[in-house]
């Protein structure tokens, strides 16, 4: 085996391994700020949209969940439709408006 292809096969965990608990991590901070800035905004009667951060956060979240974490069984299955039910339901409250 050449060394180029060793240092691939080495790199490639490391890189899967960044982009499932990374895109994780961002997602629930950024989950954590959008609750946070959410309450502010609820407690100062802010007019404008309230819940369209939190709609997104939620539809990457199930996404993320369903299609990196949940690969195969029924488990797989339920998050797969739960993603896409959320997916389609954020799609129409934020076109609708």
């Amino acid at each position: 085996m050449s060394e180029n292809q060793e240092q691939q096969k080495c790199q490639k965990p490391i890189s899967a391994f960044l982009c499932r608990y990374g895109f994780l991590v961002v997602i629930l901070c950024l989950l954590g700020q959008g609750t946070v800035s959410l309450v502010n905004n609820l407690r100062s009667g802010y007019s404008g949209e309230k819940y369209t951060n939190m709609v997104v956060l939620l539809m990457l979240l199930f996404n993320h969940l369903a299609f990196s974490w949940a690969t195969s069984g029924l488990w797989s299955k339920i998050m797969k439709r739960i993603a896409w039910a959320w997916l389609i339901i954020g799609c129409i409250y934020i076109f609708s408006r």
